[in-house]
């Protein structure tokens, strides 16, 4: 007890410091540290034996008796249930800072300390076994709901995400294979009263994926009757990185998920707790319903009808006893009698299915019991796949006409994606076989991998039925895998991924059996959990970050937003590319932001070339919201925000401009002036303008537009040049659609530009500056010289456009949320001190400090005053060697 306790006292020690030090600065001293340890591991001694008096008096535990020997083993078994905190010294023992890791090791070793006292209290009989059997499946579901809930998507997703949260609203049809009980179910919760519509479709995939956990842990306990084995291996499954990235976003995966364990579950469990022959109604409807989710339910087909002859679960009508030699015997027998016609086929259906019939007669009793449960059986299947009429039955609504048979079958069974799949991969593309076996280290590891195939070999000598279901149904998973030729086919073989899961559960219980026959079950308990539960642990640590969508998707909103709010004419067209689709159709379709748009998405350029020119011919304004190359050629450009109008004449009459300037860039560009959301920035946000550029003749060669913002030194004249603290990158004109060669003698292009403007900007006033540039040069084109000294400017080649005011931002988020290469902990003096370091460029400062060519670079610190409520800021040192 004294070693858990001061472990835990170091480690309280080391994470105050390292999080709170701005607060608690005297932590970083060798005294106060030792003090605080000590103070913790006092406290730790307390509570335990305040614990072990309170188990006394409920006369459970003997400390009272007279005994001493047996009241100094049963505090020494008590204390060890403390063994979990030992494993603090993984962070102790590292140089590396890094709060998540913490955060997790010291969670996860207080769940295990509370875990091992129940345990403890089971034993003793304090609680109940009944109680054990539900309380662990309810803190599964509160343990992982809550962990997807805090990493989930909180606005509108991406790609198949949007479009689930968008059909799920209309009641329409999705994408082949139309996953039609997915859209009911998206209807039902966008009715919720939380959150924005997308939101509440997201809430899909965290409830299922931990019903899905629940489930998992179910066949688990079925299997290898040992609740701590099943419960860190369904922890690891649960954490597993392809599982978890689809229980944050829209998807149909984690449903899908939740119906193969659960399938699993009722053909192992259902016999025991259902009316005979309930089970296999039961498992039979939920089946059926599964394939109208997600179609690859139906490779459970095989496994399912090999353990069906393996156990006879479908053959047990009227008499138990079905087995594989009274089914080799009874073809035998039927051979011997095939030749007796009618009364031997009756014969052999009696020695083939025991009980079906009554030897030596077929009776029609039975004939017309055991037949009418096929047809209910077959029936409930078919209700249970009946979702899929919802198809047939919306598209009138939504298409003006009936859907055709063919069509329909084709919709159904994904017929347009049957070129991406190739049966013969598995013989003539050995490297798929090297993607899932990269796929499946992904999830769990090498350690994952050898706790998988140990369990399967222990299935197999233990119980050999469920071995023999579980590998049938992962071949048929791997097989699929290999053949599947798409991006994201991890997210296909999550069911291969949950059923090695429950051979890492079973390989987990196999040790525990080995180990045990040496060492004294209940003083290993908490070893082997110690060493078990880092391999949950540690996905959580490594998968959370790469996971979390929790502030994912606002950017892409607003931009919608943006984009929306424009002053586009009725009835315009916008072609999108599958990025930019998502937030407008979304906008446009749910919140009923400009429904008079046309919002197009096509599958490849030439559909978009189409969409384009018959549009234009009928006189439709035609918006860009994807690169579409070749087009400055025949057509005239020009930004409309972000978007790029395409028109068949130039624009020559210049539009009302909020900030003229005319002032010229040698002797073809002169620059009209230039339009401003607004000048006054808070961050996180944008600098958003439109220039306005005119072609006074031809011109003969591409310049790139460069913005930047430079620092303006306090009391420094008016013509010294400050520091460039944010530079963008050179660019053509109208969002590098329309270089400067393709613009005629008189033409007005506006140009829109948007610089990210972010928390590590100091707050402060900044000239905003323009040039025109040759591409890969640093000498730009001349500004007139008497523009630029009635501007101010302080060089030739740039143009003082206005002052930008940065006000004080926002708090910054944590370091954990900054991804800084090297992360740091160290005290300057009683002001500031440094969060971390990274000897790479920072995401929030852009700005460059040397020449690149020369191998030049720079450090980047986010330094912290202790004094201040605003949180770390970003600061650089000059080119380094």
């Amino acid at each position: 007890m004294l070693g858990a306790g001061l472990t835990l006292g170091a480690f309280t020690s080391r994470f105050l410091a390292e999080n709170y030090y701005h607060t608690l600065p005297g932590l970083n001293s060798l005294p106060q540290t030792a003090l605080l340890s000590l103070a913790v591991a006092f406290a730790v001694l307390v509570l335990w034996r305040l614990y072990s008096a309170a188990c006394a008096r409920q006369g459970k535990m003997p400390l009272a008796q007279a005994c001493p020997e047996r009241s100094r083993r049963a505090l020494a078994d008590d204390a060890f249930t403390y063994t979990p905190l030992f494993l603090l010294l993984l962070y102790l023992a590292q140089r590396e800072v890094n709060p998540l890791q913490a955060k997790v090791l010291l969670c996860g070793c207080l769940l295990l300390v509370i875990a091992l006292k129940a345990e403890a209290l089971l034993r003793k009989g304090i609680i109940s076994q009944r109680w054990a059997e539900r309380a662990i499946p309810m803190g599964l579901f509160v343990l992982t709901f809550v962990l997807y809930l805090s990493t989930l998507s909180p606005t509108v997703g991406e790609a198949d995400s949007f479009e689930f949260q968008v059909v799920s609203y209309t009641l329409g049809v999705a994408h082949p294979t139309g996953y039609p009980l997915y859209i009911l179910l998206g209807k039902l919760f966008t009715l919720l009263p939380i959150g924005n519509v997308a939101y509440r479709v997201n809430l899909i995939s965290p409830l299922f994926a931990s019903l899905a956990v629940i489930c998992l842990y179910l066949c688990l306990v079925r299997l290898t009757q040992h609740r701590a084995a099943s419960l860190l291996a369904t922890l690891t499954f649960a954490f597993s990185r392809t599982f978890w990235s689809q229980a944050v976003i829209a998807e149909v995966y984690t449903l899908n998920a939740f119906f193969v364990a659960l399938v699993f579950y009722l053909l192992w469990k259902a016999s025991s707790w259902l009316k005979p022959g309930a089970g296999k109604l039961l498992v039979a409807f939920v089946y059926g319903l599964s394939l109208t989710n997600h179609l690859t339910m139906a490779l459970l087909a095989p496994a399912i009808a090999i353990y069906a002859l393996l156990t006879g679960v479908w053959t047990k009508w009227e008499k138990p006893g079905f087995s594989l030699k009274s089914a080799s015997r009874g073809i035998e027998n039927a051979s011997n009698r095939a030749y007796s016609g009618c009364k031997g086929f009756k014969n052999l259906v009696s020695d083939r299915f025991p009980g079906f019939v009554q030897s030596p007669m077929l009776t029609k009793r039975h004939f017309f019991t055991n037949l009418k449960r096929v047809l209910i059986t077959v029936g409930l299947f078919f209700l249970g796949l009946s979702v899929y009429l919802y198809i047939p039955l919306r598209w009138p609504a939504l298409h003006g006409r009936p859907m055709a048979l063919g069509e329909f079958a084709n919709w159904v069974l994904g017929s347009r994606f049957r070129g991406a799949l190739h049966w013969d991969a598995w013989l003539k593309d050995p490297e798929r076989y090297l993607i899932l076996a990269r796929l499946l280290l992904e999830q769990y590891g090498r350690v994952g991998l050898i706790l998988g195939l140990l369990g399967l070999v222990w299935l197999f000598t233990k119980r050999r039925r469920e071995a023999i279901l579980l590998l049938a149904a992962y071949v048929a998973y791997f097989i699929y895998g290999l053949s599947y030729y798409v991006p994201d086919i991890s997210a296909f073989i999550i069911p291969a991924h949950l059923i090695f899961a429950l051979w890492i559960g079973a390989g987990l219980y196999s040790l525990w059996r080995l180990a045990s026959g040496k060492l004294q079950a209940g003083k290993f308990a908490p070893c082997f959990l110690l060493l078990a539960a880092l391999l949950p642990l540690n996905l959580v640590w490594t998968n959370l970050p790469q996971v979390d969508m929790s502030r994912h998707g606002w950017e892409a909103y607003r931009w919608g937003q943006y984009v929306l709010g424009l002053d586009l004419p009725h009835g315009a067209a916008i072609l999108a590319d599958s990025e930019k689709i998502a937030p407008l159709y979304y906008l446009q379709r749910v919140e009923g932001i400009r429904p008079d748009l046309d919002i197009i998405v096509m599958g490849d350029e030439a559909g978009y070339r189409q969409q384009l020119e018959t549009r234009l011919a009928q006189g439709q304004p035609i918006y860009l919201a994807r690169y579409l190359p070749g087009l400055e050629g025949r057509f005239h450009l020009r930004s409309l925000g972000p978007l790029v109008e395409v028109g068949m004449t130039p624009l020559t009459q210049p539009p009302p401009i909020e900030r003229p300037l005319s002032t010229g860039f040698g002797q073809s560009i002169r620059l009209l002036g230039y339009d401003a959301d607004s000048l006054t920035i808070e961050p996180p946000n944008h600098l958003r303008l439109t220039l306005f550029w005119q072609a006074m003749s031809k011109i003969d060669a591409n310049y790139h537009v460069r913005l930047r913002l430079v620092t303006v030194r306090q009391g420094s004249p008016q013509s010294e040049s400050g520091h460039v603290w944010l530079e963008e990158e050179g660019r053509h004109p109208v969002n590098d659609y329309y270089p400067t060669v393709a613009w005629h003698p008189g033409e007005i292009v506006p140009d829109f530009h948007e610089l990210a403007i972010s928390n590590a900007m100091p707050p402060g006033m900044y000239r905003l500056e323009v040039g025109l540039f040759p591409p890969f040069s640093q000498e730009g084109i001349s500004v007139d010289q008497t523009d630029a000294v009635r501007q101010g400017s302080p060089q030739a080649d740039h143009l003082l456009l206005g002052r930008v005011h940065v006000l004080e931002g926002e708090i910054w988020p944590p370091p954990a949320d900054l991804a800084i290469p090297y992360p740091l902990r160290a005290s300057f003096d009683s002001s500031t001190g440094p969060w971390s370091s990274g000897t790479c460029p920072g995401p929030f400062v852009p700005c460059v400090l040397g020449p690149q060519d020369q191998g030049l670079g720079h450090l980047v610190l986010y330094l912290s005053s202790r004094t201040s409520a605003k949180g770390p800021r970003a600061t650089s040192t000059g080119p380094k060697d």
